[in-house]
């Protein structure tokens, strides 16, 4: 298959639908039980299991399960889930939040940052349920015809991998990364190529050298594995430090349209994604801790002088991109109020 294609057809999934019909009334006063309405997901198809789709996956199942079968799950696809949300072409995607950052860079806010900069996902879900990003995550979101919840999370540190190995920053100039978010705009500071790849192909692109290194969609075993055989050298690095989210995201006017009580339960489904994700991300982190040595490919730690350029690099980028507009700088402030009080009380750098 050309590879374009496949890309446009293995891309993340949206869920699709109309508009949600109220219950019919009877004459008698009566109310019938709405008819069934077809939601369609899309899991990433093949072998590789990485935590979008398996977000995705869950999510949809419990949608289902939830209106005992008033909201069925079938499979679609779309190349820019988010996307096929804005444009009219569906209702609902799972898929990484920073697919947005794209369409306005304060969107990376809710993704998840950079470097240091970046929270953890427990600090980061804590900014969006009490520390006032929900809300201005929403009116962001209320400009493109978005409406986003947490719903998942990468994993943290996902590794550089790299066809060669690093020692200095002159390494990437000139060089194709395949990387996603902010950290599109550190790499370009770093003088390297950003390019953009379906995760599903990263790997396959890296091992034909279309590539030359590449932060990976998430931080899992499966996806280590996969890695190693597409490249000798993976490094732990501040490129995408803590990882980032996985959101449903529901175009605005299909979530004002449903009832108090449908919102209510696709907020509290999406929490429960949330929790899965973590407690999945936690039983592979000891996993792997408990394997033999050798059975896993190494991390190494990026060589210092690297890292401390990516560091420089991430602050200049992510002050640049807090002063492109009002909006963009009231989400900074209210994150930084919130990771200002962690760093005081130890919880981060």
């Amino acid at each position: 298959m050309h590879r374009r294609e496949f890309l446009k057809s293995t891309s993340i999934a949206a869920l699709a639908a109309g508009t949600l019909p109220a219950a019919a009334a009877t004459d008698d006063g009566d109310r019938r039980a709405p008819a069934p309405r077809t939601l369609r997901a899309s899991p990433r198809p093949g072998p590789m299991r990485w935590p979008a789709p398996a977000t995705a996956q869950r999510l949809a199942a419990r949608i289902a399960a939830a209106t005992s079968g008033r909201w069925n799950v079938e499979v679609a696809v779309a190349h820019d889930a988010p996307g096929a949300v804005i444009g009219g072409g569906a209702e609902l995607s799972i898929a990484p939040e920073c697919a947005n950052a794209t369409r306005h860079r304060a969107f990376a806010w809710f993704s998840g940052l950079p470097a240091r900069i970046g929270l953890d996902a427990e600090s980061h879900a804590a900014w969006i349920a009490t520390g006032g990003g929900q809300e201005l995550w929403d009116e962001l979101g209320a400009d493109h015809n978005l409406k986003g919840l947490l719903a998942g999370w990468t994993g943290g540190s996902p590794a550089l991998w790299s066809r060669v190995p690093l020692t200095t920053a002159a390494d990437l100039a000139g060089k194709r990364i395949a990387v996603q978010g902010l950290a599109r705009d550190v790499v370009a500071g770093l003088g390297a190529l950003p390019v953009t790849v379906a995760p599903e192909e990263i790997a396959d692109a890296l091992a034909a050298g279309e590539i030359e290194f590449a932060v990976a969609p998430d931080a899992s075993l499966s996806t280590r594995r996969r890695f190693a055989d597409a490249a000798p050298y993976a490094y732990h690095s501040s490129l995408d430090r803590e990882g980032g989210a996985i959101t449903l995201a529901m175009r605005r006017s299909f979530w004002d349209a449903l009832a108090e009580g449908d919102r209510i339960l696709l907020s509290a489904l999406a929490a429960e994604a949330f929790a899965a994700s973590r407690a999945e991300a936690a039983a592979e982190a000891a996993m792997a801790a408990a394997l033999p040595a050798g059975l896993l490919a190494p991390i190494a730690p990026l060589p210092a002088v690297i890292d401390d350029v990516i560091e420089r690099v991430a602050t200049s980028v992510v002050a640049e991109a807090a002063g492109a507009d009002a909006i963009s700088r009231r989400i900074n402030h209210s994150y930084m109020a919130l990771r200002n009080r962690q760093r005081d009380r130890g919880l981060v750098g």
